[in-house]
Formats: C-alpha cells, structure tokens, sequence
C-alpha cells in the first residue's frame, strides 16, 4: 500500500509512506517505509521491519550528535552510525550487542585511534535483573534513573591505532588489550616490512612480564622500561574505561533526544514560505503602524480644550486610555486564537472517542477518512498554537511600543514637565 502526501499536509512531515503485507489478506505487516521533509531533527527516511522487531531511520547532515544512521533491534541490537567530520572525536560507527558489547569505530584522530571495544561481564546479570524485576542494564527508553545509574562490570576492553610512520613498526603498539577479569595487560605492534609475525608484551598484575620480539637482534628492554611502560598501560586503561562510561551516557542521551524528538516533531518552513510569510506580517504591520499613524491619539483627546495645553493629568489619562484600548485589542485577539484552538482541540477529541468507540464496525474507507481528519486537525493546532505563541511575544513589544509612542507625542509633552513647573506655568 503506497501513499503520497504534500510537502504541508501533515503534521509530521511525512511526504511518502510505503506498506509492504506479508499475506495476501493485508493484515500481517512486514515492513514499512516512511519519507520525511523539512524535519528539524533531519530525519528522512524511516525504514519499520515489523517480524524482525527492526527500526532503521536515516539522517541527514545536521542531526543530533552527528547521527547518519541509527539501527535498532528491540532488545538485542543498535548501531549507530555518525556524518564524517560531524563530530570532534572523529567516530564513525558504533555498534551495541546490549547487555554484551559496544564497538566503536574512528577516523583521522590525532592518537591514531581507529578502534574501541569493551565486553561485558554478564555473569550477574541474571542476579541484577532480580532486583525488583528490571533489567537494569538496558538501555531501553523510560527505564528511569535506576537503569541510568547501573553499569554492568567489563570483562575484557581492546583499542586499536593504526601506523604511524616516523615510529619503528617493533615499537608502534597495533592493539592494546586489558584483560580487566583476569587482571592483565597484552600489547600487539605493528607489522614490520615483509614480516608475518609481530612483537607482543603481556603483563600481570602480579609483576610478571612476558615478551616477545619478532627481531631477535634488537636490543630486550630493560626491567625499568617495562616498569615504566606498564604504568603507562595502567593510566591508559583508567583512561579507556572512563571514556567507555561516557560512551555508555551518550548513548542513553541519544535514545533520550530521540525520544523527545518524536515526541515534539518541529517542522522548518521552507525559503519561499518565510519570505512570503514575512512579506505578508511586514504588509499587516505597516497597515497597523498607518493606521496608529493617521491619529492615534484622536479618539481620546478632549475636545472641548486646546490640545496643544493639556494638562499634565489630562495627558496621563489620555496616555492610559490609549494604551488600555491597545491592551483590550491584543486580549480579543488573544482570546480568538485561543476559542479556535479550543474548538479544534475539542473536535479532535470527540472525532477519537467516537473512533474508539465504534472502531470495530467501521470500514477500512472510513478509517483512512478519520486518520485524514485527525492529521488535518493535528494540523490547525499546531498552527494556531504557533499563532498564539507569536501573538502573546509581539503583544509586550507593541505595548512597550505605543508607550513609547506617547510620551514622545508633542501634544503629551506635559507628562514630562514635573508637577511643580506646572504650577508655574499655570497649566
């Protein structure tokens, strides 16, 4: 089943929708594709395999944390997937087997990073889900604060660097390991030139060291170097494990924005639309400005006194008179915007009461002309709502505006003179 819609009609952003049936009775789902435009949170394309339990969703340039691409499989999988050069770490691709491992996967760092990983020690995680029936280490949304605090022990945390060239390949570490269960350190180098095999270290929390050099004329390091570099490794490894928490929070501020994402879909108004949009309230502003402008002040000035001598009493009433005219037209207009809204909310809601109430004696015809109903009704309100939002922040500057206005008008110059000169002028 395929649907078009306009680039305006919903209020998602949804221009194409594309439902794919496993049997011939179009009841059992199998996958569906929908298309998106002018989403703020740059999602374009959203790809639902409903047997596999499956979201993918496609991202372009400009999206949250550099995302490209995001994979979910509910409950086992997620991958996700960064725009080249959208972010400082240089990370292009992380993968998450929940509860098990995260890999990720780097790109032009100045450290020669290109690879990190951690496995986890889910021998107690069957305890740990106990605790009040939560699976406390998936990251799932709307787990709360427990799932957020909880962090499931390593068993094993590996980084990869790649060449660096001005380095001796017999010194230049491939790949560190921390066997963090079984309290070890292996270091991996590099390849040298027609080689086949490589250099490796291995310490032990206990003191032990166990070294292989592939040259066997070079020279063995001394018992202090390698002392020197196991410290080394020990600060690194704090330092792997820190970073691989981090990776643990964004990942979870990921699957949070998200969700607040669809929750408040915002749609960016096209080019064209903005200048016309602006052209038109430029239009309505300069007609409102002329027509304050053709005598604002003449329906409340006296008129059986000299303007031009009023005092300084008669020109704070006339001053308050006007701005409370200008308050009262804000207000209506206020209230207008809201009544629409209002009712349209009110619509909205009846028109799903009595969807759920006779939903099974309904048509597939008449299914669709709801779900069109309700997509036009989700959105009116939200452009009244956008109405409402624009109307009460110009209402303050056009109050603040006339005030203004006023106390620059000549025939109101008496509210700048004080009480007593007043007096001495007779007025």
């Amino acid at each position: 089943v395929f649907a078009m819609f306009g680039d305006t009609a919903r209020w998602d952003g949804m221009i194409e929708r594309l439902v794919i049936f496993q049997d011939e009775e179009y009841e059992k789902i199998e996958e569906t594709r929908e298309y998106f435009t002018r989403r703020k949170d740059k999602l374009r394309q959203r790809v639902t395999l409903s047997l596999k339990e499956t979201t993918i969703e496609l991202f372009d340039e400009g999206s949250s944390f550099g995302l490209k691409k995001m994979v979910t499989k509910k409950g086992e999988y997620r991958l996700f997937e960064f725009h080249h050069g959208a972010r400082l770490d240089g990370l292009l691709k992380r993968e998450e087997v929940i509860n098990k491992k995260i890999s990720e996967y780097f790109k032009e760092r100045d450290d020669h990073l290109i690879y990190r990983s951690v496995t986890y020690d889910d021998t107690e995680l069957e305890d740990l889900e106990d605790d009040d029936g939560v699976e406390v280490f998936n990251l799932e949304e709307g787990q709360g604060q427990k799932a957020e605090n909880a962090q499931l022990p390593f068993l094993k945390m590996t980084e990869k660097f790649s060449r660096t060239l001005d380095v001796p390949a017999g010194d230049d570490v491939y790949k560190r390991t921390y066997f963090v269960a079984a309290d070890q350190i292996r270091l991996n180098f590099h390849f040298g030139e027609d080689r086949i095999t490589a250099s490796s270290r291995l310490y032990t929390k206990e003191g032990l060291t166990h070294v292989t050099e592939v040259d066997t004329l070079k020279e063995k390091p001394t018992g202090s170097a390698l002392l020197e570099e196991y410290q080394r490794l020990l600060l690194a490894e704090r330092e792997c494990s820190q970073a691989i928490r981090d990776v643990e929070r964004e990942i979870r501020s990921i699957l949070d924005s998200r969700m607040k994402e669809e929750q408040n879909i915002i749609l960016t108004v096209p080019y064209y639309d903005v200048t016309r949009i602006k052209k038109e309230e430029s239009d309505e502003e300069k007609q409102e400005e002329e027509q304050v402008e053709h005598d604002f002040l003449s329906a409340f000035l006296p008129s059986t006194i000299n303007v031009r001598h009023l005092t300084r009493t008669e020109c704070f009433a006339v001053r308050d008179k006007c701005l409370k005219a200008l308050k009262d037209r804000l207000i209506e207009r206020a209230n207008i915007i809201q009544a629409r809204h209002d009712e349209e909310t009110a619509a909205l809601a009846k028109r799903q009461a009595n969807f759920q109430r006779d939903r099974d004696q309904m048509s597939q015809e008449e299914e669709e002309e709801y779900e069109k109903a309700c997509e036009e009704s989700m959105f009116r309100i939200h452009i009244l709502e956008q109405r409402l939002k624009k109307h009460e922040e110009q209402a303050l500057q056009k109050y603040y505006a006339l005030d203004s206005k006023l106390r620059n008008d000549p025939r109101l110059a008496a509210m700048s003179i004080a009480p007593d000169a007043n007096k001495g002028l007779g007025l």
